[in-house]
């Protein structure tokens, strides 16, 4: 079994979001979470 890097899977939201042209408060509104918490998500400091 392996550990989830989530510092990387941030990055990869990030990336991704920016491909599709949404800003992260769009992402968050779309996810139902808050900006705050898809800042975390992004950053690789909250699960």
């Amino acid at each position: 079994m392996y550990e989830l890097d989530y510092s990387k899977m941030g990055v990869r939201i990030c990336q991704v979001r920016k491909l599709k042209g949404l800003s992260q408060i769009e992402l968050a509104k779309k996810c139902g979470i808050s900006l705050s918490f898809m800042g975390h998500i992004e950053r690789g400091t909250k699960k």
